[in-house]
């Protein structure tokens, strides 16, 4: 099965990938399978738990291992710009410590 994850509340997963309705849950599959390779997003999971709570454990953890591909199906318009901005971000860290860093 790949490496892949998807974080949904009432989406069928689709087959060959992984499914997670939380933060908490998703970040166990992290634990038990290592760090996904392509994520399909939803923002708001539940209550207070969004899934920005997953990424932000993900890139303390799994820093070098963004995943190669990111979609976002979240009807939440704020919260799908939030998961476009640290995904973003997070690249653009990634690239800029490779840049500057590589040297030493």
């Amino acid at each position: 099965m790949d490496d892949q994850l998807d974080e949904l509340q009432a989406r069928k997963v689709p087959e060959g990938w992984l499914g997670a309705k939380s933060s908490s849950e998703a970040i166990l599959l992290v634990k038990e399978k290592g760090p996904p390779e392509y994520i399909d997003l939803d923002h708001d999971l539940g209550g207070e738990d969004t899934v920005l709570i997953f990424l932000k454990w993900l890139r303390k953890n799994h820093f070098n291992d963004i995943p190669r591909g990111c979609r976002v199906h979240s009807k939440n318009i704020i919260g799908a710009d939030a998961i476009r901005h640290f995904m973003h971000d997070w690249k653009r860290e990634i690239e800029f410590r490779q840049e500057n860093f590589d040297s030493f």
